[in-house]
């Protein structure tokens, strides 16, 4: 990643700096998707899915900021300035022009380290508690045992504990149908790692292996 263009937040007395997130996030989602290229991912029993991927990542210069856990910032990078200039990041936040500081296209630093943004999964207290039954039931079928005894035991080692990791709450556009767009939690992992990492990023812009250039 040799470009970078930093989006700044600006929150005031009536709107907050996490409902700005959710706007602005989603903006940049849907510009992503729009810009973003087809592959093929060969599974590990042999049938092909077909994902949507990103030449652009994304950064959060201010992530574990006290005040909040995104901070204010949102950074976007990409290999080549084509890409960021092809994005035209200031056309899908027209209407929020109020909220959101748009910077220059710069070149990124010679000197940087490293980090990851990835999507981690978490399972909500519903899903925890269907995916415990079944398999308090497996277990209890299996070797005999009652089955309430089987997923007190299981509730003890698996006690549901509310994510404190930071969210964005986002539609996504990837899965959206003509009349449903998906919602959800979109909980971001930031990992620091000693150098570069290759991989794909995804349409929000994160990625399970590729690194991006951290700095301030």
């Amino acid at each position: 990643m040799n470009y970078y263009q930093d989006l700044t937040l600006i929150a005031n007395a009536e709107i907050n700096l996490g409902y700005i997130w959710q706007k602005v996030f989603q903006q940049v989602h849907i510009a992503l998707v729009d810009k973003g290229y087809e592959y093929v991912r060969k599974e590990n029993d042999g049938t092909e899915t077909t994902l949507r991927g990103s030449k652009i990542a994304v950064s959060f210069p201010c992530y574990g900021d006290n005040a909040y856990p995104l901070g204010n910032k949102l950074r976007l990078l990409a290999q080549e300035q084509a890409f960021l200039e092809g994005l035209g990041i200031e056309k899908w936040l027209s209407r929020l022009l109020d909220y959101v500081q748009i910077d220059s296209i710069e070149a990124v630093p010679s000197s940087v380290s490293y980090a990851g943004f990835r999507q981690k999964r978490v399972k909500g207290e519903k899903r925890l508690e269907q995916s415990l039954q079944k398999k308090a039931k497996h277990i209890s079928d299996k070797f005999g045992l009652d089955f309430n005894d089987t997923l007190q035991e299981l509730n003890k080692k698996y006690a549901f504990n509310e994510e404190k990791m930071p969210y964005i709450q986002v539609e996504s556009q990837s899965s959206a149908t003509d009349d449903r767009k998906p919602r959800f939690k979109l909980f971001i992992e930031k990992a620091k790692l000693a150098g570069p990492q290759q991989g794909r990023f995804d349409c929000y812009g994160l990625s399970k292996t590729a690194t991006v250039p951290w700095f301030d």
